[in-house]
């Protein structure tokens, strides 16, 4: 399946994305060419995040998992310590179904900003569709930053199996939070749609 961009059908909801738009030097056709763009983008970094995982995980003995995982500058900071080898295990294994679905195609729902401030949305759980909502606030806050636009429909992509986090009471959405989760609660951060976001955009920058 290709990646694929929609617009309202309604006219007023489309007239609002347009207006919208156009504050940013944008119009519906720049819209398109950059959400698919970023699509390949996004496909491009999992790639690089999965395979960076490759030197841990082909080697045969299972107990040097849990050791190179740890010993990994970006794995340990991202989702903390392990304990066991199936702990560094599933990581990887979350991340390969990540790749494989981008690999599948993503629809990006283009919709006028509300009056939250929301980047882009998957209402997601395990069934969802492959397709996520994008908001004009997506464009305006990472202005000239593909690959931070790419990582968060990573971020989004992730909702398919889980939900954003909280530590203390604070909802995970920003790279310093996430790395807190992962010092303060590892178990937390290896299901943290952000913390995956913000792996993924490293190795993709440093890796």
């Amino acid at each position: 399946m290709a990646n694929k961009v929609t617009f309202p059908s309604n006219a007023d909801d489309k007239d609002k994305l347009t207006r919208q738009l156009e504050e940013l030097d944008m119009s519906l056709n720049d819209t398109e060419r950059l959400l698919l763009n970023l699509a390949r983008l996004a496909k491009s970094m999992a790639k690089k995040a999965l395979d960076h995982t490759d030197y841990i995980f082909d080697i045969d003995v299972k107990r040097q998992w849990q050791i190179g995982f740890n010993n990994d500058r970006f794995l340990k900071r991202w989702f903390g310590e392990v304990k066991s080898s199936g702990k560094a295990k599933n990581v990887r294994n979350r991340l390969e179904k990540l790749y494989k679905r981008t690999e599948k195609g993503i629809t990006m729902n283009v919709k006028p900003n509300n009056d939250k401030e929301s980047n882009a949305r998957n209402y997601g759980w395990v069934f969802t569709p492959r397709g996520m909502q994008v908001f004009p606030k997506l464009f305006e806050r990472f202005e000239d930053k593909n690959d931070k636009m790419a990582a968060t429909l990573l971020h989004e992509l992730m909702h398919v199996w889980f939900q954003d986090k909280k530590i203390k009471g604070q909802k995970v959405n920003e790279g310093s939070i996430a790395l807190k989760l992962a010092l303060h609660n590892p178990g937390e951060a290896r299901r943290s749609p952000d913390n995956y976001e913000h792996y993924c955009l490293i190795v993709w920058r440093d890796g």
